[in-house]
């Protein structure tokens, strides 16, 4: 607003020049121009031209996500997000879980797929306000590690404890080569698995969704007992 707003032949952002239409004697609308900076407001009219007292502060504009690399992973995981408008980044989320952002760029944004986050869309917050992702980032449990088992030998059908890390969404627990038929989940950090028939002394092994992890050392599987069936005859004399 103003005054003498008559033959207005520019108005301009700090010196990049807008589209303008003139409502009145005192009045302006004015399009922000791309590539406009923080700076003061010129109007140009054929008898001079005038410019404003104060700045008027250019804002980022909203930052978009257009793709990730990878589209899954661990936690720990690096993740690049691509996009536009990245570079004053302030707050990165995955799936509403705060991640760190590493190196970034008005058009990418390197990070690691933080503790406790779950799939879901990935989140850039900016001065410019906020972006989402239009697909699911999903987030893949850890490698599985077996650090111990007891006992470290038994026979077949023999119950073993298994302990180590990330024991979530497992698919498969063997025994050497030896799919183990029985066996339960107790905790992130146990299974309870049965010695299964067939299986030889070797490793035992973790499969999850994400990959397999396997003892450092080997399961002793042991013999069976033997077995009395019958005898014959059942009955004689002390030799």
């Amino acid at each position: 607003t103003g005054t003498n707003f008559v033959g207005v032949t520019s108005v301009s952002f700090n010196g990049t020049n807008a589209a303008f239409t003139v409502s009145s004697t005192t009045t302006i609308s004015a399009l922000v121009p791309t590539g406009a900076t923080t700076g003061t407001i010129a109007v140009v009219t054929t008898s001079k031209s005038v410019s404003s007292s104060g700045s008027f502060t250019v804002l980022p504009s909203a930052p978009t996500i257009t793709t990730f690399t990878p589209t899954s992973g661990a936690v720990g995981a690096t993740v690049t997000i691509t996009g536009t408008n990245l570079a004053s980044a302030t707050n990165l989320y995955f799936n509403g879980t705060s991640a760190t952002i590493g190196t970034n760029t008005s058009t990418s944004i390197t990070t690691t797929v933080p503790a406790g986050a779950t799939s879901g869309p990935i989140t850039v917050v900016t001065a410019g306000g906020t972006g989402n992702s239009g697909t699911v980032f999903n987030v893949l449990p850890g490698i599985p590690t077996v650090t111990s088992f007891t006992p470290s030998s038994g026979i077949v059908g023999s119950w073993v404890t298994i302990t180590g890390t990330n024991f979530a969404s497992v698919t498969n627990v063997k025994f050497g080569t030896t799919s183990a038929l029985s066996y339960t989940v107790d905790s992130s950090t146990q299974i309870s698995a049965m010695v299964p028939a067939g299986a030889a002394t070797g490793a035992i092994s973790v499969t999850n969704t994400n990959t397999t992890g396997t003892s450092g050392s080997n399961f002793s599987v042991l013999p069976n007992p033997p077995v009395i069936t019958g005898f014959t005859p059942n009955s004689g004399w002390v030799t």
